[in-house]
């Protein structure tokens, strides 16, 4: 085989790799959230599916989490978060929301 067959035959292989369709996703993401006195640190972060919250309560009382993920007005998550403990949340799908096989 010649040089100029060669560059044509990678070329045509580089070209079909390039149109090939790829899927692109994000991983599992961890957010920590540490519940002061009076103060939310960070005080927020965009959450997407697939991921974990964990609100640490550094207080010294308890805490309740609420929050509104679907933007409808109406808090449809809430957990309740004692001194020095943490409250883990996740997004859907959780491994709570996935059955066994």
């Amino acid at each position: 085989m010649n040089r100029m067959t060669c560059v044509k035959a990678l070329s045509a292989i580089i070209v079909i790799i390039m149109l090939m369709p790829t899927a692109v996703g994000h991983g599992a993401n961890s957010y920590s959230f540490i519940m002061r006195n009076q103060s939310l640190q960070p005080s927020e972060a965009q959450v997407l599916d697939n991921s974990t919250i964990i609100f640490y309560n550094a207080a010294e009382n308890n805490r309740t989490i609420l929050i509104d993920s679907n933007r409808d007005g109406e808090n449809d998550i809430s957990c309740e978060v004692g001194p020095s403990n943490t409250c883990l949340l996740y997004t859907s799908p959780s491994p709570r929301d996935v059955e066994e096989s």
